[in-house]
């Protein structure tokens, strides 16, 4: 049969081109936005609204102490450690305005075949969600790296000799001595703690010049003695440093390796008194993929039958000894500089070679003066009418900074 020649080709511009130039292309309602990355620090640390100021102040305080009544003398509060000037604070400040916008065309947006607001609204609630999460995770791991201790209950600088086991204080250059503290100095024998306080000078508070037993017998003669610890200490955050074949191994010892830094981390908060009922532990998705894989997370040999701690088809995992753990984007961070408008340093941190959070809700606290929201200019005001377009603007105002170190801890690369 002959070739025809003379078909009317329906979709061409004169009969030339694109077989399809001419039929309609179908405008479908759905919008592919970009995916919700998971927000999970929200709602899990400790958040305050305030309706006006710039900052807010937590104060810190140490433990008190119990004592012996002397037959004869007065009680006067001076059992404890903890005196008037033994206290310290944390101040939050509230950062700059955080602001996301977009402008619309509104002859585009008249001409589009599908709701754009809806998706406009929507990303800017997010672009502010994210910086929010981002935010508390630089906080929680710049928390958990503090060393300083807030209280001088902590530690002390005195001048002292010792004869056996009594140690006489002469001079208190800081700080106050409590049972518990070890103490170090020239001559001093390492590893030797404060017994007991067994007098003070008169005029004095507890803690200060006086003689105290010591639980080492030795010969000091006077000189600069530093004690550390007691009932205040360990106001610090902690950190576990994972392997350096951490990265080369398989999922497997990955997840366990993991496994045993999540239990360090969970075992140096309880002896700080932290409340461990309340921690969590965020990890970033490879880790999260790695704890699937390791020998006991969801092992119905350690977690029983049925799959009640997540199972390897769900691809879950509910809880690491008894720690629950989510998967955040925001654990690994760069480096990040704080801007003019950033008013609190704990935004300095480096999260580039983090790979795991645990904390408690107490760990950070965020100030918040003014919650996400949005506002779109009217139809027929002046924006509106200068440049025929809408504005859409998602703003809020907080601050973030860290309440206690001690409630919290991170896993990282060496």
């Amino acid at each position: 049969m002959a070739t025809l020649t003379n078909l009317d080709r329906l979709g061409q511009i004169k009969q030339n081109g694109d077989v399809d130039a001419l039929f309609l292309k179908l405008g479908m309602t759905e919008v592919l936005d970009a995916f919700d990355r998971t927000c999970v620090f929200k709602g899990k640390v400790k958040e305050r609204n305030i309706r006006g100021g710039k900052s807010a102040a937590f104060q810190v305080s140490g433990r008190n102490q119990a004592a012996y009544h002397v037959p004869g003398q007065p009680i006067l509060g001076d059992t404890s450690p903890v005196s008037s000037s033994d206290r310290n604070e944390y101040i939050i400040n509230l950062d700059g305005l955080l602001v996301a916008s977009d402008v619309i065309y509104e002859l585009d947006e008249l001409k589009n075949y599908v709701d754009v607001r809806q998706d406009t609204t929507h990303q800017l609630g997010q672009a502010l969600a994210r910086e929010w999460d981002a935010r508390a995770a630089r906080v929680i791991y710049g928390a958990a790296k503090t060393t300083t201790e807030p209280l001088n209950s902590a530690g002390a600088v005195v001048t002292g000799s010792i004869a056996t086991t009594t140690l006489t204080v002469t001079a208190v250059t800081s700080g106050r001595l409590v049972v518990g503290q070890t103490i170090s100095g020239s001559g001093v024998t390492a590893g030797t703690t404060i017994v007991a306080q067994l007098t003070q000078t008169s005029g004095d508070e507890a803690g200060l010049r006086g003689t105290y037993q010591v639980s080492a017998s030795q010969t000091v003669a006077s000189t600069t003695i530093t004690a550390v610890g007691g009932p205040s200490a360990g106001r610090t955050g902690q950190s576990r440093t994972l392997s350096g074949t951490y990265l080369s191994g398989t999922n497997n010892a990955r997840g366990d390796e993991l496994i045993a830094a999540i239990s360090g981390l969970k075992v140096s908060m309880q002896s700080k008194d932290v409340p461990t009922d309340d921690l969590i532990a965020v990890v970033p998705p490879a880790e999260y993929d790695s704890l699937l894989d390791s020998t006991r997370a969801i092992n119905a040999d350690y977690n029983g039958a049925g799959g009640g701690n997540g199972t390897f088809a769900d691809g879950r995992i509910l809880r690491v000894k008894g720690i629950p753990v989510y998967a955040s984007n925001h654990v690994t961070q760069a480096a990040y500089t704080n801007t003019t408008y950033d008013k609190n340093t704990d935004y300095q941190q480096d999260l580039s070679k983090c790979r795991g959070i645990v904390f408690h809700r107490d760990a950070i606290g965020v100030l918040t003066l003014r919650n996400i929201g949005l506002q779109i200019t009217p139809t027929g005001g002046d924006f509106n009418i200068m440049y025929q377009a809408h504005l859409f603007v998602a703003r809020m105002a907080i601050g973030m900074a860290k309440l206690r170190p001690e409630c919290a801890g991170v896993i990282e690369l060496p």
